[in-house]
């Protein structure tokens, strides 16, 4: 009974290979183009952040502070149009003030803005006699999101980041308002009280890359 099964597989076998000399069609398997990983690295002198705290008083804000910081380096990767990884480094001893401290001649004051730059950078804060940077982390990127984890003072928060991204030639371009509550993380900072440095810091980016 074997013999008669394997005999008929045989038959079998040949009959699609030669049955009259016709030659049976062999479909090409058709190649498939994979998507080679393409950088994005910051360009640090168009990319601005613009940083805003304030300080409330009986539950209203009393006045507030802004400047600026340097993104220094960072890239995003991207493999077609998915995302695979990003990071960037913020340059903490960058920090400026912009605020337009006026003295009682009507001219910008630059001992208050040097004094706020002090206090910034002390332990009460941001402390820059140890910590020279933060990191940034891009967890995922979409058109119109950026989870980030932000490594700052020996901390680390996570949070979305809203933005829009664009690509124009070999430039990528990302565009955000955002707030991160410094609480925990500034020693400085609180969410209540009579009078009080709010934790709440706002932020403006516009991210710069080059292919």
């Amino acid at each position: 009974m074997k013999k008669i099964y394997f005999a008929a597989i045989a038959f079998a076998a040949i009959s699609l290979t030669s049955c009259g000399g016709a030659e049976v069609e062999v479909e090409t398997p058709t190649e498939v183009a994979v998507a080679e990983e393409v950088t994005y690295n910051v360009d640090s002198e168009a990319t601005t952040l613009e940083w805003r705290g304030s300080k409330m008083k009986d539950g209203v804000e009393d006045h507030a502070h802004k400047g600026t910081v340097a993104v220094s380096e960072g890239m995003i990767v991207k493999k077609g149009d998915d995302f695979v990884r990003g990071k960037f480094t913020i340059d903490l001893t960058s920090m400026q003030v912009t605020d337009l401290f006026v003295g009682v001649d009507g001219e910008t004051d630059p001992t208050q803005i040097n004094n706020l730059l002090g206090h910034l950078s002390t332990a009460d804060f941001f402390n820059l006699e140890e910590y020279k940077s933060a990191g940034v982390v891009v967890n995922s990127m979409t058109g119109d999101n950026m989870n980030v984890t932000l490594s700052v003072l020996g901390q680390e928060k996570t949070f979305d980041v809203p933005v829009t991204v664009s690509v124009a030639g070999d430039k990528m371009m990302a565009e955000g308002k955002f707030t991160v509550d410094m609480a925990g993380i500034l020693p400085s900072v609180a969410s209540e009280g009579p009078e009080y440095v709010s934790s709440l810091v706002e932020f403006d980016l516009n991210l710069v890359m080059n292919k």
